[in-house]
């Protein structure tokens, strides 16, 4: 018997359609316009990346801690009737002025009356000095509570300059990643098209298997076949 011939892959692809062609002239214009905007976009991107402030992190929370710490003190010795002596030594000044102003207000007042000699002026002395004693209970009290309540806005106070350098550099963040977000959306779009086409593409296509005859080799096995009967 003669050889028969082997097969071959044969490629078909189906004719598109109007409305097909159509869908693949905006896909290509898409992919042209939007190709220069999404390399802008991340030549800024990149560019921002490189400005994002970074604000000195150690030195910040240092500070803070150690603002923490020395308001933390300073309201334990509240607690403990302490006041602080700067503070102290201004009431005392204070103190010391106003019972002097008193006691020569008063003085004057009895030589007016000539009635100033020294039991007079011992019932005044004591009168001021009680006065004075009474006020500074009041004062001291106020104080303590003055002073803490100081305290405690300034502990309020504390994570501003953190805050304030976190604002900073989310913003010059914030920047960076939105043109890189930008792009990176513009891409998906750039994308689905691209998978739309190919899809299309992959969808018109087949591919079929053929076999391949050998007319030749057919003719010569049916002539020896025959031949044969008249070989003896």
């Amino acid at each position: 018997m003669g050889k028969k011939g082997g097969s071959k892959t044969v490629k078909i692809k189906r004719e598109l359609t109007p409305e097909e062609k159509a869908l693949y002239a905006q896909q290509i214009d898409y992919l042209n316009k939007v190709s220069p905007v999404i390399s802008n976009l991340l030549a800024k991107g990149n560019a921002n990346i490189n400005n994002i402030y970074e604000p000195d992190w150690k030195a910040l929370i240092s500070n803070y801690n150690k603002e923490y710490n020395n308001i933390l003190g300073q309201q334990s010795d509240l607690l403990q009737g302490k006041l602080p002596t700067a503070w102290q030594n201004a009431k005392n000044l204070y103190y010391n002025r106003t019972y002097e102003n008193t006691l020569g207000s008063q003085l004057q007042k009895l030589a007016s009356k000539g009635v100033l000699n020294s039991s007079r002026m011992n019932t005044a002395t004591n009168d001021m000095q009680k006065n004075l004693s009474a006020q500074m209970s009041k004062d001291y009290t106020d104080d303590i509570t003055s002073l803490n309540n100081m305290l405690n806005t300034r502990m309020s106070w504390l994570k501003n300059p953190i805050n304030n350098e976190l604002t900073a550099h989310n913003s010059t963040y914030g920047d960076a990643t939105g043109l890189l977000g930008t792009a990176a959306s513009l891409q998906g779009g750039n994308t689905n098209a691209l998978k739309a086409i190919s899809d299309n593409e992959n969808n018109s296509t087949a591919y079929m298997q053929q076999q391949n005859s050998n007319p030749w080799g057919d003719f010569l096995g049916a002539a020896v076949g025959v031949g044969s009967k008249f070989i003896k």
